[in-house]
């Protein structure tokens, strides 16, 4: 497990692979995983698999996307582990579980993008309706002393 931070630096998921492969290498490891504060680029997303031993994962949405890594990691490993000629895992049906994972996982950025602009569009329109209701207001104050003024004249 690789944990990286981005402020001040500039990330790239090929550097990043580099560092993954390395400490495979280092520590005689199975698996990888980089967890970032926040996602590399748009293209990576806050879950990317790489090479079928490595992982690059946020650690933004509570954990979510570390939690899948992780979870992903050990069933790959597992995987590999109980293969034997007598008992065979049905990969293709783990790979696309996997994808559909990554898929959901993705998506659920692009939900909260949504969500952000249309808080943004809900404080632009309770302001706009704040700046209504004191015109109606100044308007209502207005009529009142035309009226109070036409009468003053009689």
């Amino acid at each position: 497990m690789e944990a990286k931070t981005l402020a001040n630096v500039r990330l790239a998921i090929k550097g990043l692979v580099g560092e993954l492969r390395e400490a495979l290498e280092n520590r005689d490891a199975c698996f990888a995983i980089a967890v970032t504060d926040k996602a590399i680029s748009e293209g990576a997303g806050c879950y990317r698999e790489m090479e079928g031993d490595k992982i690059i994962c946020t650690f933004e949405d509570k954990g979510l996307p570390l939690e899948v890594a992780y979870r992903i990691a050990r069933s790959y490993i597992l995987m590999k582990q109980r293969e034997t000629p007598q008992k065979t895992i049905d990969t293709r049906r783990i790979c696309g579980v996997v994808s559909k994972i990554g898929n959901d996982l993705n998506a659920i950025k692009g939900i909260k993008a949504k969500l952000t602009s249309i808080n943004n569009a809900t404080e632009t329109i309770g302001s706009d309706m704040k700046t209504l209701e004191t015109n109606i207001r100044a308007s209502l104050d207005e009529l009142q002393a035309i009226i109070h003024q036409g009468t003053d004249e009689e």
